[in-house]
């Protein structure tokens, strides 16, 4: 059953195909490498039939399956793999004022210092401060690698959900498309 194991691991699977490896043996490299290499699933040689259906079933609407007896492997090569690669936090945006980000938007098109003035109605000498001040706070070293900055930062914010704050549970529903009824009630004599 190895070569089912070494096909999957050279073949570069297609994206649009759903891999379930049948009649495995419980071989805790094999199923890492098996399921690096983009299989969705893993079954036992010793699975019955109906394991196999429900497997069948599941990798078709695109769940994955795994015995239960690999999956701590699985477990254990994901915190290894997170241990070894530094957690990318929430990175925010650079804190570019909004002069700043017109004018990196203008230096993202290659104009010169001298078009980018003339676009922002600035001085050559005011553009020239604000890309020396931009490429400090990006650590950048260069227009370019300024641009890339701020495009990387982006393209991973939008690809990362966001921190969010849990909105916190009012103690009453309260109507908010109308006023709180005030009454009015006269003092005993």
């Amino acid at each position: 059953m190895r070569s089912a194991g070494n096909n999957v691991r050279g073949s570069g699977i297609h994206p649009a195909f759903k891999v379930l490896l049948i009649g495995m043996e419980p071989d805790e490299k094999l199923f890492l490498t098996a399921i690096r290499s983009g299989a969705m699933g893993y079954l036992l040689k010793d699975a019955s039939a109906s394991d196999l259906v429900c497997a069948v079933r599941a990798v078709y609407q695109g769940d994955a399956v795994c015995p239960p007896q690999l999956c701590s492997a699985l477990f254990r090569f994901v915190a290894r793999s997170t241990e070894e690669i530094p957690s990318k936090r929430w990175v925010r945006r650079p804190d570019l004022t909004l002069r700043q980000q017109q004018l990196m938007a203008l230096v993202a098109k290659g104009l010169t210092n001298k078009e980018i003035a003339l676009s922002l109605h600035l001085s050559e000498f005011t553009v020239r401060n604000h890309i020396h001040r931009i490429l400090k706070q990006l650590n950048a070293g260069s227009r370019t690698a300024a641009v890339e900055a701020i495009r990387s930062q982006s393209a991973y914010n939008q690809s990362v959900t966001p921190p969010r704050e849990v909105p916190a549970i009012p103690d009453q529903p309260t109507d908010v498309t109308s006023p709180p009824a005030i009454t009015h009630q006269p003092h005993a004599p």
